[in-house]
Order: structure tokens, then C-alpha cells, then sequence
């Protein structure tokens, strides 16, 4: 704008001066022309930069988020008119935690039925397929990955590695979120807020009953992040599928994944895998090469 606003005043003070030669050449008048002064330019100033407020621990930020609905069209062949809707909520997050960014994925999945009575007569199972292992990065530039990482599945400790689907289940009970003493549905949730997931306002099922026939369920798997050495990774596929609590088995082994038709699955993946050349987690559509190997037992 200022270089702008010089070369308008250069232009004036020339039209001026030809306007001045015009007059006296008519009055016959000689006037000396006064030496065009030359307008000094100024640097322009640099507008100040907005700067990034450093994140504070704790802090998170949503990266994508899902969600898919079954309405239950077929349910005279299923005979399971009283399951009403079925819904599953996928959201990929980073976190702030001590310094750095932790990545990691959250869902929520839930049913609605036509009535209290019904509600204990579904039930979900959770599947799952990949691994979650520990990565660095050699002098040489060799990408070295170990299966670092434990798991509680089926009553013992495990590598966290899954080359082929399994259920997900902590105990031998395939129906998620069961408890051996409590019940399959006791630590089901349901929310004071309607259409609400927050755990502030959140209650469980075997505490209290809803005032609606809605419960749901949230996993978190395990995020990734930067370790002292190297990476911690997640690359997993997930099923999510709800099943007549019936057609679920009291106990089963983890490779028994079919047991029973389900009426509804989604499928739905956290995939943070650290590329160390360009200093970033990444997101793949398949898991891990690494993942398909099968890690040496405890």
C-alpha cells in the first residue's frame, strides 16, 4: 500500500507540473519549475506472527471421527423385533500427555430396545486382529520392531499380537465387558444426559437401572506414542458385533470366533505407526507385515 501511495503522488505532482507549463505558457508568465522532491519509501513493518500456545497436558484433539447405525429391518427372520437400533462410535484422538502427543482411537458402542425386559437379551462381542509392538531406529537406519507389549487375554498374560482373528475378551466369557461373579451386563453403561457419553454423568447398569431401555459399552485400545528409544505402535482391527445374549457362549476358547450368527458387526481399526523418516505416526488401511508374525510365548 505505501509503494502504492508513492507512485500515486509521483504521478500528481507530475500532472501538476504540466498544468503549471500550461498556465504561464497562456499568461506568457515564465515560471521556474521547483525540483520534484523525491518521497522517501519506508520499510514495511512485519505484522506480528501468531504463536501457537503450547499444548498442556491433558489436552486432546479429536482427528476423525464415525459413527454407523442398524436399524434392525430383517428382524421377523431374526426374531429380534425388540432390538430396536444398534449404533457404534469410532473417534481417532491424540492426547497431551507428559510433553508429548499420545495417539489412540475410542469407541462407543450401544443398543436400544423396545423395553427394560428386553435388554439383557443382547449382548456384544469384540474381535480382533494385529498387534501393538515397540519400534527403533538403528545407527545403521535398520527399522527394528519387538513385541514389546503384554496383554490380560483369556485369564493370562500374552504378547500382544493377534495374527488372525481372536476374540477380545479378558476372560474365557466372549461376551465383552462380562464379569464372572457380576454378570455379562453389569458394567454396561447408560447416561443420566441423554444422547451423553460422558463418564461424568455416566452410570452402571448392575448399580443403577436406566430410566430408558439404552445401554452401551467403550473400549479403548492401547495408544501409541514416542518412547525413550524409539515408538510404541498400534496397528489393530476390530469387529464389533452384538449377538442374542443367548447364542453366546458361557466360555470358549479365543479362536472360536465362530460361534454364533450375529445380527449386527461394524468394523473399525487403530492403526499409529511411527514413519522415522519423517517424524510422524501414520495411519494404514492394513496392519502391520510384522503383525502377521507369530510371537514366541511367555
Amino acid at each position: 500500500m505505501r509503494k502504492l501511495f508513492v507512485i500515486s503522488c509521483v504521478i500528481a505532482t507530475f500532472v501538476f507540473c504540466l498544468n503549471g507549463f500550461a498556465d504561464a505558457a497562456k499568461s506568457k508568465v515564465k515560471k521556474k519549475a521547483k525540483p520534484q522532491v523525491k518521497a522517501k519509501v519506508l520499510p514495511k513493518k512485519a505484522l506480528p506472527q501468531k504463536v501457537a500456545a503450547k499444548p498442556k497436558n491433558g489436552d486432546i484433539i479429536i482427528l476423525a471421527k464415525s459413527r454407523s447405525a442398524f436399524l434392525n429391518p430383517n428382524c421377523e427372520e431374526t426374531r429380534t423385533c425388540d432390538l430396536k437400533s444398534v449404533f457404534i462410535t469410532v473417534e481417532q484422538y491424540k492426547v497431551f500427555i507428559e510433553d508429548s502427543w499420545t495417539y489412540g482411537t475410542s469407541t462407543v458402542a450401544g443398543y436400544e430396545t423396545s423395553g427394560m425386559e428386553s435388554l439383557e437379551k443382547y449382548a456384544f462381542v469384540n474381535f480382533i486382529r494385529g498387534c501393538m509392538f515397540d519400534s527403533e531406529k538403528s545407527k545403521s537406519g535398520e527399522i527394528q520392531k519387538n513385541f514389546g507389549i503384554s496383554i490380560l487375554h483369556f485369564g493370562g498374560i500374552s504378547r500382544f499380537c493377534f495374527p488372525e482373528w481372536v476374540i477380545d475378551s479378558m476372560d474365557s466369557d466372549p461376551a465383552y465387558n462380562s464379569d464372572a461373579e457380576l454378570g455379562r451386563h453389569y458394567f454396561y453403561r447408560w447416561n443420566s444426559v441423554p444422547g451423553s457419553y460422558d463418564k461424568k454423568t455416566e452410570k452402571l447398569y448392575g448399580e443403577e437401572k436406566p430410566a430408558s431401555p439404552l445401554l452401551y459399552i467403550k473400549d479403548h485400545p492401547g495408544g501409541a506414542f514416542l518412547s525413550a528409544n524409539g515408538a510404541i505402535n498400534t496397528s489393530l482391527e476390530f469387529k464389533t458385533c452384538i449377538f442374542r445374549a443367548s447364542d453366546i457362549p458361557n466360555s470358549a476358547v479365543p479362536e472360536n470366533i465362530n460361534f454364533a450368527e450375529p445380527i449386527y458387526c461394524a468394523d473399525w481399526q487403530s492403526s499409529y505407526i511411527y514413519n522415522f523418516d519423517l517424524g510422524i505416526f501414520e495411519t494404514k488401511s492394513e496392519i502391520d507385515p510384522f503383525c502377521k508374525e507369530k510371537p514366541q510365548p511367555y
